[in-house]
């Protein structure tokens, strides 16, 4: 599709809510309700956003990131922009992006024409590039696109994959170590398989949560990669993970 044709049919805009206290329970089903707090359209070029794919909150910086369109944006803690990363800096084509606690960025990019091997790219506080992160030592990695990432309090990466099944544990110098294989099923057990991971966070506490949209559930490993429990449903109805 022609690009500035999507950009006509398609208008975009990101909506930023925050959760009001609970309005109602019913059989241990909390509801809570939403209150629009910002609206973010622009970017600090003052163009409008087209295609916002992820979002990044630095709790430390008090700035949100948000990827869009071929670039990072960063937005003060009054949702202003501040500033921007892109082409310039060897930004392609970026899925999301994440921050450790020294400012440094970690973008997820996905394969392009200039480079057609996907990779996570590390800059530091200042936006100037420091080094590019390859994938290589496990079964699929010349295929893997990376889609999320959280860093551990002992500096591993825990890297999402595109159609990936698994999460990829990487050192802090971006080695593959081992894969986070969480095996389940939806309707049988006979279909029991490796589930596949659209997200990854990390608590204070180390504790790492695995988001599958494909099995509807959360998978939560302690800070030394043990398995702890899982928890949700698949389904689009209330209380489901659809």
């Amino acid at each position: 599709m022609d690009r500035s044709g999507a950009f006509k049919a398609i208008a975009v805009s990101l909506l930023l809510t925050i959760l009001a206290p609970p309005s109602s329970q019913a059989q241990g089903i909390i509801r809570f309700t939403t209150k629009l707090i910002a609206m973010i359209q622009r970017d600090n070029l003052n163009r409008k956003l087209s295609y916002p794919s992820s979002l990044f909150y630095d709790f430390a910086e008090n700035e949100l990131y948000v990827t869009s369109s071929g670039k990072v944006i960063v937005y003060a803690s009054d949702y202003f922009p501040i500033s921007s990363l892109g082409k310039g800096r060897g930004l392609l084509t970026p899925v999301s992006v994440y921050a450790d606690k020294n400012g440094n960025l970690y973008v997820c990019q996905s394969p392009s024409e200039k480079n057609p091997k996907a990779r996570i790219s590390v800059y530091n506080a200042a936006f100037l590039p420091l080094r590019e992160i390859y994938f290589e030592g496990f079964e699929g990695a010349e295929k893997f696109t990376p889609r999320r990432m959280a860093i551990g309090k002992d500096g591993k990466m825990y890297v999402a994959g595109i159609d990936f099944r698994g999460l990829v544990v990487l050192d802090r110098k971006g080695r593959f170590l081992n894969l986070l294989a969480p095996k389940d099923y939806i309707v049988s057990p006979n279909m029991t398989r490796i589930a596949m991971i659209n997200d990854v966070t990390i608590d204070k506490k180390g504790r790492i949560y695995l988001l599958s949209e494909e099995m509807g559930r959360i998978y939560v490993y302690d800070e030394n990669e043990r398995f702890l429990f899982k928890f949700g449903q698949k389904g689009g109805s209330t209380g489901k993970l659809s």
